[in-house]
């Protein structure tokens, strides 16, 4: 798709694109209705004609339109101009936590921490709701704005956990290599919550060391570590990682579901007590997290 800077597409003033990735462009716009910035994202042409792709793109949108939570991307609107399908969703101000990450190193583990209890907040609402699996948690798709929020976005391959489509059928794997659980890399039918934690407790693992827990010389092969190389040994790479901390991404990262966190409950309670451990020795982190919402599915 050729840039549509300056162009109005679908009632969108386009600005400037904020991205690309495999299945489109985003797109810095304002919605002139409503006179209010918005992510505008566009689904690839060559895609369109794909009725998978397609499927896909629509369901992120109709997935994504009945959540509502603070620590979750809001979609505002999804339709189809000229053969070209659009998601227009909220505009956060800030940057990636990738970018942060790159742009500061590791974090310091009040900081890092605080991540995670947001974005399993999110994950909690939404599996509490529609039993909700996210099934690509990365850092890409965690997003950090300048007045503190933090967010999760692209729910391009959620998908409910109590409903089978041919688009999730065994044999078909769904996520990114760097932080997919072992059962997504072997393309197992019966994903549930654990699978999100396992990408948490990875993306919580990239904060605090500066790397991704597995390498390899491609995605096949970083996949095959998640599944049979050993243990993600954080204190391998970071001697000096505090104990508990370290523990709790061990646990987040278990190749094993049954031997990983087996509730939002359960995890969120981890993380808060691991984060009060480290408060009180370090310097509390700019960005705080929240006391765990106690309540059931909406």
């Amino acid at each position: 798709m050729n840039s549509l800077e300056g162009q109005t597409f679908a009632g969108f003033a386009i600005i400037r694109k904020l991205g690309e990735g495999g299945m489109g462009a985003v797109y810095l716009a304002r919605q002139a209705v409503l006179n209010r910035p918005v992510a505008l994202k566009l689904m690839a042409e060559s895609l369109s004609k794909d009725p998978e792709f397609v499927a896909r793109f629509q369901r992120e949108a109709a997935t994504a339109a009945n959540l509502a939570h603070p620590n979750i991307v809001q979609v505002y609107q999804a339709g189809e101009q000229d053969g070209v399908h659009f998601i227009a969703m909220e505009y956060v101000e800030g940057e990636t936590l990738r970018d942060h990450i790159e742009r500061q190193g590791r974090l310091e583990p009040t900081e890092a921490i605080a991540v995670p209890v947001h974005i399993a907040q999110a994950l909690q609402y939404a599996w509490n709701k529609t039993k909700l699996i996210h099934r690509d948690i990365k850092p890409d798709n965690i997003f950090l704005s300048t007045s503190g929020e933090v967010k999760l976005g692209d729910l391009g391959l959620a998908k409910r956990a109590d409903i089978s489509t041919e688009l999730t059928r065994s044999g078909v794997m769904m996520g990114s290599p760097h932080y997919i659980s072992p059962e997504q890399a072997k393309a197992k039918k019966d994903v549930d919550l654990r699978a999100d934690i396992y990408s948490l407790g990875c993306t919580l693992f990239h904060m605090l060391t500066g790397r991704t827990p597995y390498e390899g010389e491609d995605a096949l092969a970083i996949m095959n570590q998640h599944v049979n190389g050993p243990p993600t040994g954080i204190f391998n790479v970071w001697p000096e990682c505090p104990v508990a901390l370290g523990r709790l991404v061990g646990k987040m990262t278990a190749k094993q579901r049954h031997e990983r966190h087996q509730s939002y409950e359960e995890l969120l309670e981890e993380l808060m007590a691991v984060h009060e451990k480290l408060k009180q020795s370090s310097v509390p982190a700019a960005v705080s997290p929240p006391v765990p919402s106690q309540a059931g599915p909406a």
